[in-house]
């Protein structure tokens, strides 16, 4: 995304409310890595969309979404890095945390692998992935935010590091198939609706 004004271009940090709303003709966007924020309604009714680029995974995961269903990702739900669908992610190790709503609805999400470098999942980060099967979340995470993991009907099963304290509310919520989860004695607080519908 770029403005061009009297022949200078301007690779945006913010995308402001209703800025596509309606764009029902729109397939797929480029979010550059220069955009730190996106705000309310901004994709509303892109119901065409189909696919987010990205080139900057660190980038991405610091977007601060207005709310869960302003990322793109919510109509798309195909995300590609430098070209490349996204199916296997392995967040790397210079991260320390995954912004909420980063991966909200990304289906093409088969696994993911979370570092120990990353002490936060952030809210909702994952959220209604509904083909992940498998979260390897490493040694180093602290927290495990509200309804990270909510509407990821496939996951069966996940095991809960040493490092992680606090749980937020909702965060395994319609996880149907999880049969299996492992809860070290590091963990002090399990907020509500957990394990709803499980």
């Amino acid at each position: 995304i770029s403005v061009t004004y009297e022949g200078v271009e301007y690779n945006v940090t913010s995308i402001g409310k209703s800025a596509f709303s309606g764009s029902i003709d729109m397939t797929s966007i480029t979010i550059p890595s220069s955009v730190k924020a996106i705000k309310n309604m901004a994709f509303a009714s892109c119901k065409s969309l189909t696919a987010v680029h990205i080139s900057d995974l660190e980038a991405w995961c610091s977007i601060a979404f207005s709310t869960s269903d302003c990322n793109p990702l919510y109509y798309a739900h195909r995300l590609f890095l430098n070209g490349e669908e996204i199916k296997d992610l392995v967040i790397p190790n210079s991260m320390t945390s995954i912004g909420a709503s980063a991966f909200y609805c990304c289906n093409s999400l088969t696994s993911v692998t979370i570092p120990g470098s990353v002490t936060t999942i952030g809210g909702s980060a994952f959220r209604n992935c509904e083909n992940l099967t498998t979260v390897d979340i490493q040694d180093g995470v602290t927290t495990i935010g509200s309804y990270a993991f909510l509407g990821c009907t496939d996951l069966d099963s996940i095991a809960i590091p040493s490092s992680v304290t606090s749980i937020g509310a909702g965060a395994f919520i319609e996880c149907r198939c999880l049969t299996s989860i492992t809860l070290p004695n590091s963990v002090k607080t399990i907020e509500g609706y957990v394990f709803e519908s499980c």
